[in-house]
């Protein structure tokens, strides 16, 4: 199944429920996936694509981030 979860922001070093919702996901056979923005002033901090790519690879979760 793919699941497609739409978040108008993300941060995957914060402990909010949507990353504990894609953590868990990772024990299920299914294709993954959020679309968020790049904006992440809500969070006082800028996008680091190397902290996207470690939350992709430790749960398998494709990130895809818009303008």
């Amino acid at each position: 199944m793919n699941i497609v979860h739409i978040e108008d922001y993300f941060d995957p070093t914060a402990v909010y429920q949507i990353n504990e919702l894609l953590i868990a996901s990772k024990e299920f056979n299914d294709n993954v996936f959020l679309i968020t923005s790049t904006d992440m002033s809500p969070f006082h901090k800028m996008v680091d694509v190397n902290k996207d790519k470690e939350f992709e690879q430790k749960t398998g979760v494709k990130i895809y981030r818009l303008k």
